[in-house]
């Protein structure tokens, strides 16, 4: 389908109420669908569909309320994909689905709620951004080795968003990932995971934000600035075997931090400094055949870290200095 004569709308039902579910499976249509402030009792099926409108709001599902759940299995957008503040009862399924808006936002879902999971796997890919600030997700957030890019602008922000366990294992994302300021009841998942930042900007910036859980970046590989500066993490952060790129500046922020149990870097790769003043870890905060190097500047920024154990049994002797003024260190 596409715009009717004298209109610019292939699809226009605002205002729709359902009772039942809505299937428009496989629709292909040439111009934006609109289904703003719409209600369905039961589920909707987007399955294989195709909208086309470049550079522009092509699929709008602005304010929806939808009883069941949102199914958008290899659909296909070419313009912005605007589900800003719907509720969906059930599920959002995007596996296999293709979201291009290069240079804005491919998919906007800021104030989205979802009372089960969001998945964004099976080979998801988005050019342009993934925005869910201030999202409240009662489930998962699952981007399991999905394909995210935006250089110069956000690839992933979820700023400010509720969500019970994130995965993000395995993506690889181009262009900055943001948790600032979100609440995650659960573990926070990066393993596998291949960022690579903005230049002058962090590449993961979760500044402010709460894990319940454990924050897991084992394996990750990130090009540009890990900044988890006040972040608080309830259980353990885990680096194993991570490889952090910002040659010259900060590899790891962790200044103000406070995370209940251990800090691990076993294998780390950093190539810049780890800055950790004023953080709070419960236990052991450890550098096991580690690599951290900063040369004419500062390796490890300790100023005033209190820890249970601070372990330095690192591969080879840091290159650059380490500060350890005023830190509250039960055991070295």
């Amino acid at each position: 389908i596409g715009p009717p004569g004298g209109g610019r709308e292939a699809l226009a039902a605002s205002g729709l109420a359902v009772d039942g579910s809505a299937q428009c499976a496989r629709l292909t249509a040439h111009g934006p669908v609109v289904l703003t402030v719409a209600s369905v009792t039961g589920s909707v099926e987007l399955v294989g569909a195709t909208v086309s409108w470049p550079g522009q709001r092509a699929l709008v599902a602005d304010r929806v309320v939808i009883g069941g759940r949102l199914e958008c299995r290899s659909m296909r957008v070419e313009g912005e994909t605007l589900v800003r503040n719907a509720r969906i009862r059930a599920t959002l399924g995007l596996a296999a689905a293709a979201l291009a808006n290069p240079g804005g936002v491919a998919l906007n879902a800021g104030g989205l709620t979802v009372d089960g999971g969001v998945f964004l796997t099976s080979g998801f890919v988005a050019a342009g951004e993934v925005r869910l600030l201030g999202a409240h997700l009662g489930a998962n957030l699952t981007l399991h080795r999905a394909v995210l890019s935006n250089p110069g602008g956000t690839a992933l922000n979820l700023g400010r968003a509720s969500v019970r366990t994130c995965h993000v294992d395995g993506a690889i994302c181009t262009g900055q990932v943001s948790f600032d300021g979100a609440s995650i009841s659960g573990d926070l998942n990066l393993s596998e995971a291949q960022l690579t930042g903005n230049p002058g900007h962090p590449a993961l910036a979760a500044e402010r934000a709460s894990v319940d859980g454990a924050l897991i970046l084992t394996g990750a590989r990130v090009h540009g600035e890990v900044s988890l500066r006040t972040v608080r993490v309830g259980q353990r952060i885990l680096l194993i075997g991570a490889q952090l790129a910002n040659p010259g500046g900060i590899a790891l922020q962790l200044s103000r931090a406070q995370v209940g149990a251990d800090v691990c870097c076993d294998d780390l790769t950093a190539d810049g400094g780890i800055w950790v003043a004023g953080a709070t870890v419960g236990g052991k905060f450890g550098f096991p055949r580690a690599r951290v190097r900063n040369p004419g500047s500062t390796a490890l920024d300790a100023f005033g870290l209190h820890a249970a154990e601070l372990s330095m049994h690192t591969a080879e002797p840091m290159t650059g200095l380490v500060v350890l003024n005023h830190a509250d260190i039960g055991m070295v």
